[in-house]
């Protein structure tokens, strides 16, 4: 493992080097409910042919990076994927910045572009879309728009950013 300083845009001044790398653009999604209160889009996985969803945790629209993508480009791909969403209905409020972190089970450092948008059109509290992974694994996904106070269901890796980044989310009136 060789180690050395990273460019400034990263979060973190020095990461380890590795074989595998992911880089990811990864989507906090807000809509405004008046009164105060924020939602924030997040999702479950049922697998196809499942009668449950498998996940505890909820999940925020994320997605790979390719070679011929910009993050920009890769996001806005991956929300409507998963969620239907197309970029019309969606405004970029503030991309956060680029996070890095390392999962030593599968020996991979995951690079997040990470960003905050807002929908600018009304969708319902949840809905299902279905999402093809790949030619022979799809998922059936429950979208839904939550509220601060059910923030300790997400995912511990997205909630540590929405706690610490999206304080238009966390401070919002969760009491309406």
């Amino acid at each position: 493992i060789i180690q050395c300083k990273m460019d400034t845009r990263f979060r973190y001044s020095w990461m380890k080097f590795i074989m595998n790398k992911l880089i990811q653009a990864c989507a906090f999604i807000l809509a405004d409910h008046g009164f105060d209160t924020m939602r924030l889009l997040t999702f479950q996985v049922m697998q196809a042919g499942a009668t449950d969803y498998y996940h505890t945790h909820l999940h925020i629209p994320t997605g790979n990076i390719h070679q011929d993508q910009t993050p920009e480009d890769a996001l806005y791909e991956s929300i409507y994927r998963r969620t239907g969403i197309p970029k019309a209905n969606l405004d970029l409020v503030r991309k956060i910045g680029i996070s890095s972190r390392y999962r030593m089970t599968i020996d991979t450092t995951f690079i997040r572009h990470e960003y905050v948008l807002e929908l600018t059109t009304p969708y319902p509290e949840t809905w299902k879309q279905a999402y093809q992974r790949s030619m022979n694994d799809s998922e059936d996904l429950k979208i839904q728009m939550i509220t601060p106070a059910q923030l300790p269901q997400v995912n511990a890796e997205y909630r540590d950013i929405i706690e610490k980044q999206i304080l238009e989310f966390t401070l919002s009136n969760s009491d309406v």
